[in-house]
């Protein structure tokens, strides 16, 4: 299929969508992003069958209305990333990609997925969860599908070098990536990256570092990046009620992200029992977490930015450790 083909069918299936007098196009990121959630959770909890077929149903214009809302960025990525030499449909699998990793992590909302890509997977209190404004679920997708183009070009360029069969020191390379290597693998549910770091984490948890694995976890699934927020104004043409062609602006916002270990402390000297119990100690299969509870509370902030560039610096001097995160 081709890009036309993808977004009519979007725009069919979307067009199905009528929520209290409102189409599509008329509600909200924040209510297509909500109304989504609402019906993926009552999908895997309801035991009555017509109301889960009936949630499937919804879940899928919802999925279609939000594609379209921010189809927008395909074009854009299709003129941005040019030398990637990708063809068009690829960068619909960006958006769709993109789009799945920010349901998963849906920070917007107190509830997520234990685990990734898991329908049976129980509903937990999400640790990603923030509450500051109606803007969080636009962000969270501006997020990911900035982190997803951060992924692709670190892949085409990890491509080029093997391809040149030059050799590249891990110094250079953790240079080239930084701290981010983990925040852009991390922020993924997919391929090699998620299980990668979840590798990692059970390998240090295996050798007893019980520190590392929390310091790594938080890195690559907390809240461990800083943001900077720039408005810009993007000019599109759409269609109005009389189908005449109508030149439409639109107010976002560029999100740059890097890492903060400030943050991650913060993280690291808020955790209690309810983090272990109800997500890494399933996550990772721990039987007692209360050893590395013990281990975090006794270390001031200063021996936890110190355990934090230690971690790093481990993965980074080593070359089987460095495997996880490339």
């Amino acid at each position: 299929m081709t890009l036309d083909d993808l977004k009519k069918s979007c725009e069919v299936e979307a067009s199905l969508l009528v929520v209290n007098g409102k189409t599509y196009d008329q509600l909200t990121k924040n209510e297509l992003g909500n109304g989504f959630c609402d019906w993926d959770e009552i999908s895997s909890t309801t035991k009555d069958e017509d109301e889960r077929e009936r949630a499937e149903i919804m879940k899928s214009r919802y999925w279609a209305a939000i594609m379209l809302r921010y189809w927008y960025k395909i074009p854009k990525w299709i003129l941005e990333s040019k030398s990637l030499n990708l063809p068009p449909i690829e960068f619909y699998n960006w958006l769709h990609g993109s789009l799945h990793d920010a349901f998963y992590y849906r920070s917007w909302r107190k509830l997520r997925r234990a685990r990734p890509n898991d329908p049976e997977s129980e509903w937990i209190d999400n640790p990603q969860y923030t509450d500051m404004d109606n803007c969080v679920f636009d962000r969270s997708v501006n997020f990911f599908c900035a982190a997803r183009r951060g992924k692709e070009y670190q892949a085409a360029n990890k491509d080029k070098r093997k391809a040149n069969t030059q050799a590249m020191s891990i110094d250079k390379t953790f240079d080239e990536d930084g701290y981010s290597i983990l925040d852009r693998e991390g922020l993924s549910t997919e391929g090699s990256g998620y299980n990668g770091i979840r590798s990692l984490i059970n390998l240090f948890l295996e050798e007893d570092k019980l520190v590392e694995a929390v310091i790594i976890d938080s890195i690559a699934y907390g809240d461990s990046l800083k943001e900077d927020k720039n408005k810009y104004i993007y000019t599109y043409m759409d269609k109005n009620e009389k189908g005449e062609d109508v030149e439409v602006s639109e107010t976002n916002y560029r999100y740059a992200h890097e890492f903060n270990a400030r943050k991650v402390v913060k993280q690291l000297t808020e955790l209690n029992d309810k983090y272990f119990t109800e997500y890494f100690t399933k996550e990772y299969n721990v039987k007692d977490y209360h050893p590395i509870l013990e281990k975090i509370k006794s270390l001031d902030n200063n021996k936890l930015y110190k355990a934090i560039e230690k971690t790093l610096m481990s993965i980074q001097q080593s070359p089987e450790l460095l495997k996880f995160v490339k």
